[in-house]
C-alpha cells in the first residue's frame, strides 16, 4: 500500500474557537486624533486605529483576567494583549477625517473563553508568543518616536529625513496592523490571511514574521513552492538580526516545504540545523523540528529513523500541539510496516487530540488496521466515518459491501 502520510497542519495553524452558542462580549472604544502639518490623512488613520485598538485589547486583557482562566496562565498584561492581538479582530464601526482630526470608532467582539482557549495554546508555542509580543513591542516604539519625531518637527520644519522616517514609522504601523490581521483569520480564512500578510509585507518588507506567517499559511494550502521562497526570504531578514532568534523554526517550516516537494536530502539538511539552532528552552520547537526530519525519513522509506525522530518529538513536548502530527505521522509509518497495533493507538490519540478535525485517510486507515485484527465492527464504524467525510475508496468499499453512511 502507497505510504499515507499527507497534509501539513503546523504548530501556528492548529489553534481555532467556535463562536457556535459562545456568550460574546463587544468592547468599543473611540480615539480622535488631532493631525500636525506634517500628517496625511493615511498617517492619521494608522495612529488612530493604532491608538484605539491598545485601548480595546486592554479592556479586553483587563476582563480576561477577572472573568477566566487567564490569570492562572502567569502572563503579564503585556503577553496577554499581544497574544490576544493576534487572535481577535478589530472591527472599525466609523471613521471620520476633516482635514485636521480624524476620529475614528471601533469595536472587539469576543468569546472569552474562545479567546482563552486560543491563549492558552499560544503560549505553549513559545515561538508564536515571542514573534507576537516583538510585533506588539514594535508598533508601541513606532507611536512613541513618531510622537517624538513630531515635536521635533514642529521646530525643524522641512527636515526631509525626519519627516522620511515619521511616513517610514507610519508605513510599519499599518503593516503590523495587516499583520496581526491575517494571525487572527490565518485557521478561518487562509486566502484573507495571505492578502493580509502580503499587505504586510508590501508596507514593511523586512517584516519577518509576515513572511513565516504567510510561508506557513502557503504550506496549508499545498502552494509549496511560493512557501519555499517565503521561508527562504524569513531566513535572509533573520539572519541580519543579533540575536538571529526564531531561525530555527523557519529551518523545520522550510524542511517541511522541501519534504512536500520530494527533495528529501534538502528537508533533512534543514531538520538538522534546526535542531541543531533550537534554543534549549524551546521544546515545542525542538519538537517540530524532530518532525520535519521524521517525515523526511519516513516519505524517504527510512521507517526506522522515522519513528526514532516522531519518539524524540513527542519527548521534546508532550502536551505540545505538535504532539498532534505526531499521532498522525507516526500512525502512518506504523500502519505502512504492518504494525496495526501501535497504528491504532496512535490514530486513535491523533482523533483524541484533535477532534471532529482528523482526515478523512486517518479514519480509513483505522478501519483496515481495525480489519486486519479481525474487529470488523470498529473497522466498519471508522471506514464509515471516513466515507462521510469524502473518502473515495472508502465509499466504494462500503458500496461493494452494500452498506451505507
Amino acid at each position: 500500500m502507497k505510504k499515507v502520510i499527507t497534509g501539513i497542519v503546523t504548530i501556528l495553524l492548529f489553534t481555532s474557537f467556535s463562536t457556535a452558542f459562545a456568550e460574546i462580549k463587544i468592547f468599543e472604544r473611540e480615539y480622535t486624533y488631532q493631525a500636525s502639518e506634517n500628517d496625511s490623512k493615511v498617517s492619521c488613520r494608522a495612529i488612530a486605529l493604532e491608538q484605539v485598538k491598545r485601548l480595546l485589547l486592554e479592556e479586553l486583557g483587563t476582563y480576561l483576567e477577572s472573568h477566566t482562566e487567564v490569570s492562572n496562565f502567569q502572563l503579564t498584561k503585556d503577553q496577554i494583549t499581544s497574544l490576544t492581538a493576534g487572535i481577535v479582530q478589530t472591527e472599525i464601526l466609523w471613521e471620520k477625517w476633516d482635514g485636521e482630526k480624524f476620529r475614528l470608532k471601533a469595536k472587539i467582539a469576543a468569546d472569552p473563553n474562545g479567546v482563552t482557549k486560543t491563549i492558552d495554546d499560544f503560549r505553549k508555542d513559545l515561538q508564536k508568543t515571542r514573534d507576537l509580543g516583538r510585533v506588539r513591542a514594535e508598533a508601541d516604539e513606532y507611536l512613541r518616536e513618531n510622537e517624538q519625531l513630531r515635536k521635533e518637527l514642529l521646530s525643524a520644519k522641512g527636515n526631509i529625513e525626519k519627516l522620511k522616517k515619521y511616513n517610514e514609522n507610519i508605513d510599519k504601523l499599518r503593516a503590523t496592523d495587516w499583520y496581526e490581521k491575517g494571525s487572527s483569520i490565518c485557521v478561518t480564512n487562509k486566502e484573507g490571511a495571505v492578502e493580509a500578510f502580503s499587505k504586510a509585507i508590501e508596507l514593511n518588507p523586512k517584516l519577518a514574521e509576515a513572511f513565516v506567517f504567510r510561508g506557513t499559511t502557503y504550506l496549508v494550502l499545498l502552494k509549496h513552492r511560493e512557501a519555499l521562497d517565503d521561508f527562504n526570504k524569513a531566513i535572509e531578514l533573520i539572519e541580519t538580526l543579533p540575536s538571529k532568534e526564531g531561525i530555527s523554526l523557519v529551518y523545520s517550516l522550510r524542511a517541511m516545504g522541501h519534504a512536500k516537494i520530494k527533495n528529501y536530502e534538502k528537508a533533512i539538511n534543514d531538520s538538522n540545523r534546526a535542531i541543531r539552532l533550537c534554543p534549549s528552552s524551546d521544546g515545542s520547537g525542538l519538537s517540530f523540528a524532530y518532525v520535519s526530519r521524521g517525515y523526511s525519513y519516513a516519505m524517504s522509506g527510512k521507517n526506522q529513523e522515522a519513528l526514532l525522530d516522531f519518539d524524540k518529538a513527542l519527548y521534546s513536548a508532550p502536551k505540545s500541539n505538535v504532539a498532534i502530527l505526531v499521532y498522525q505521522y507516526r500512525g502512518s509509518v506504523y500502519f505502512n510496516m504492518g504494525n496495526f497495533k501501535q497504528a491504532i493507538n496512535d490514530y486513535e490519540m491523533h482523533i483524541k487530540l484533535f477532534p471532529f478535525k482528523a482526515e478523512a485517510f486517518v479514519y480509513y486507515n483505522l478501519g483496515i488496521a481495525y480489519d486486519k485484527l479481525f474487529n470488523y465492527e470498529k473497522a466498519i464504524e471508522n471506514v464509515k466515518i471516513a466515507a462521510r467525510l469524502g473518502h473515495l475508496a472508502a465509499q466504494d468499499a462500503l458500496r461493494q459491501m452494500k452498506i451505507g453512511w
